[in-house]
C-alpha cells in the first residue's frame, strides 16, 4: 500500500472554531468506567479476564440485520438507508453483554466506538493517508431501555451517535487539540483503578474494512488474523472471518464468570 501525504488535514484553523464540548466528550468519556462503580466488582481481578472468540455466520448476520431494520422509519420518497452490519452486530453485542453482566435497570451503559474520519472530512481524505484520524462515538442508554426496547432501537442509538461525528466535528476537535496541547488537566490517568474493566460499558473496534485476504508476504494468504489483548474486560473487535464467506469473528474480553451465559445467549436474536 502506498502511503499518501495530504496537506492541511490535521492543521488547526486560524482563528480556531471549537463548536463542541470536547472536554466532556473525548476527554471525560475516554475513561468511561469509574472507581465508584467498582465496589460491585471487587471479587473480580485481572486473573478473571478471558479472551473469547464468537463466530457469526452470514445467515445469522442476515437475520440480525433484518431484525434491526424491522422498524427503520421511511424517509423522503419512501427510500431509507438500512442499518449496517456493524451497527446491527454491535447493538446485539451491547444488549447481550448487558444481560450477561446484570447491571441495575437505571444504570447507564455506553459503547465507545472508534470512528474513521477519512471519509467524513470534507474534502475526503484518501484511505491511504497515514495519520491519526480516529475519534470515538459514545452511544449510551439506560439498561432498562436497552433491554426492554427492541434491537432496532439499540441500533438506532448507535447509528445516531456515530452520525454526529461529521466533518465539522472532526475539524472542531483538531482546533481544540491544538489549543489545549499543553493542558495537563486533559492527561489520562489510569493509575489506581481497582478492576481492569470498562464495566458497565464496552469498547468496540471494527476491522471489517481491512483487506486481510489480500495480504501475502510471499508464502500465501494468512491462515488467521486476530487482535492481541491485555487483561482488560469489555473490549470487542469485529474481524472478517478468514473463511471468506462474509462471516464475522468477534473477539471479546469478559470475566470468566460470565462466559457460560454469554455463550448461551449470544446467538439468540430475540
Amino acid at each position: 500500500m502506498e502511503l499518501v501525504q495530504v496537506k492541511n488535514v490535521e492543521v488547526a484553523r486560524d482563528p480556531p472554531i471549537i463548536s463542541y464540548d470536547h472536554k466532556n466528550v473525548e476527554v471525560a468519556k475516554r475513561v468511561i468506567n469509574h472507581n465508584e462503580l467498582m465496589d460491585e466488582l471487587l471479587p473480580y481481578s485481572a486473573d478473571d479476564v478471558v479472551h473469547h472468540k464468537a463466530h457469526f455466520t452470514p445467515e445469522f448476520i442476515a437475520e440480525l440485520k433484518s431484525k434491526a431494520n424491522s422498524s427503520v422509519p421511511d424517509i423522503v420518497d419512501g427510500k431509507r438507508r438500512p442499518y449496517s452490519t456493524f451497527e446491527s452486530l454491535v447493538a446485539h453485542l451491547w444488549r447481550t453483554m448487558a444481560k450477561v453482566r446484570g447491571p441495575t435497570d437505571l444504570q447507564t451503559t455506553k459503547v465507545k466506538i472508534s470512528v474513521n474520519g477519512r471519509r467524513r472530512l470534507r474534502p475526503c481524505v484518501p484511505d491511504e493517508y497515514f495519520g491519526n484520524l480516529i475519534l470515538a462515538a459514545f452511544p449510551q442508554s439506560r439498561v432498562n431501555e436497552l433491554l426492554q426496547k427492541s434491537l432496532s432501537h439499540a441500533t438506532e442509538v448507535i447509528h445516531d451517535a456515530v452520525a454526529k461525528l461529521n466533518s465539522d466535528y472532526f475539524k472542531s476537535i483538531i482546533d481544540f487539540a491544538k489549543n489545549n496541547m499543553r493542558n495537563e488537566d486533559l492527561i489520562l490517568d489510569e493509575q489506581g483503578w481497582k478492576v481492569p474493566t470498562v464495566w458497565p460499558n464496552l469498547e468496540v473496534d471494527s476491522w471489517l474494512g481491512f483487506p486481510f485476504d489480500t495480504v501475502d508476504f510471499g508464502f500465501g494468504k494468512p491462515y488467521i488474523f486476530m487482535p492481541s489483548f491485555g487483561p482488560w474486560e469489555g473490549v470487542v473487535y469485529l474481524v472478517p472471518s478468514m473463511d471468506g464467506d462474509g462471516s464475522i469473528d468477534v473477539y471479546i474480553t469478559l470475566f470468566e464468570q460470565y462466559l457460560n451465559l454469554f455463550e448461551e445467549i449470544c446467538f439468540c436474536v430475540n
